[in-house]
């Protein structure tokens, strides 16, 4: 009635049919469940919740999702992780961040109140301005763009899988969790994939457990004669079941191609491919505290520039060079003449 979004987030990390009531579907980064350069970066249900709350976004037809980051992480809190977790959401297609918790004061009890500070009382916040700068300027870079995907994941109103995601992340294939319901609500499932909200996914991985409600075969019956459906750990109807990475990547290829391969395997980067302005953008993250240098070959023909919304550079880029991401942050790899209009990542 008001116009007023409805923002936050629902109880658990993997709570993406609850996503359908928020204007801004949200999640929760709190009590150091999820961390950079660890595996619960990857693993386990708190790791799923970034794709959850951009996933939801995304099919539900919302511009904006949210995280509320940093919550409860510590007096130990420090501004490695506080990079990396930004980056974290970012190449996961999270595009507002709410950091937790900027405080009046922290005299007495309130110190330990949901540590850390993030504000005024905190050791880094002479560089913090730079720091909210860069997470400005992704949260634009995001918001608006088209989502380059091809690979589904199954999931439930309650429940993410996280097994194959992680196969997926750390071999640059990016996905979004499809909730099981839109395939008999509003999406339109043939031999050639799932469509819904502008997304193609010619392929869709099935992972167990839960067993999912039997009336997702009859839906997604013309994608399972065309061997589209991926059973990932899982048993479905006309598939056959691949049970560990090499298996998983073989079946996807027979499905996919990828827009960016690597001419060595790192398994530490994040790829996050879109269409902005009509170029074509890749988000490239680091999410290991050790300095990358990737070689890369995009399967668009150029001219490239290289943006780093952490240090302002904006640059020509040959494909025969290396793409340098320093510990725990993120570059933004553009398909774009030399006029092009980014030249400085900070405005």
């Amino acid at each position: 009635t008001h116009g007023l979004d409805l923002c936050g987030h629902p109880g658990q990390a993997c709570d993406l049919g609850p996503g359908r009531w928020f204007q801004v579907p949200g999640q929760d980064l709190v009590w150091r469940w999820v961390l950079p350069d660890d595996p619960s970066a990857l693993e386990g249900v708190e790791s799923t919740q970034g794709k959850c709350s951009s996933s939801a976004a995304a099919h539900l037809g919302r511009r904006f999702n949210s995280n509320e980051c940093f919550g409860a992480y510590g007096h130990e809190f420090n501004e490695r992780e506080m990079l990396g977790l930004a980056n974290w959401c970012f190449v996961r297609g999270v595009n507002r961040l709410y950091p937790h918790a900027f405080y009046y004061s922290i005299r007495g009890p309130r110190r330990h109140e949901r540590p850390p500070d993030v504000g005024p009382h905190s050791p880094w916040w002479p560089r913090y301005q730079r720091f909210a700068e860069a997470c400005r300027w992704l949260s634009w870079l995001i918001t608006d763009a088209t989502h380059v995907c091809q690979v589904a994941v199954l999931g439930l109103s309650d429940h993410l899988p996280w097994a194959a995601a992680k196969h997926l992340f750390q071999h640059q294939i990016d996905f979004n969790y499809l909730e099981a319901r839109h395939l008999w609500e509003d999406a339109c499932v043939s031999a050639n994939g799932i469509r819904l909200r502008g997304f193609h996914y010619p392929v869709l991985i099935v992972e167990s457990p839960p067993e999912p409600p039997p009336r997702i075969w009859e839906s997604l019956a013309p994608l399972l004669a065309a061997g589209g459906v991926c059973a990932y750990r899982a048993d479905a109807p006309g598939t056959r079941r691949v049970d560990d990475a090499p298996a998983l990547l073989a079946a996807l290829r027979n499905r996919i191609t990828p827009d960016l391969t690597l001419e060595i395997p790192e398994p530490a980067l994040r790829v996050r491919h879109m269409l902005k302005h009509d170029r074509h953008v890749w988000l490239l993250a680091n999410e290991s505290y050790r300095p990358l240098a990737v070689r890369a070959q995009p399967l668009r023909p150029g001219p490239f520039r290289l943006l780093n919304p952490w240090d302002r550079t904006d640059e020509p880029w040959d494909p025969a060079t290396p793409i340098p991401i320093a510990p725990a942050a993120s570059v933004v790899l553009v398909e774009a003449p030399p006029e092009y209009p980014y030249q400085s990542v900070g405005e």
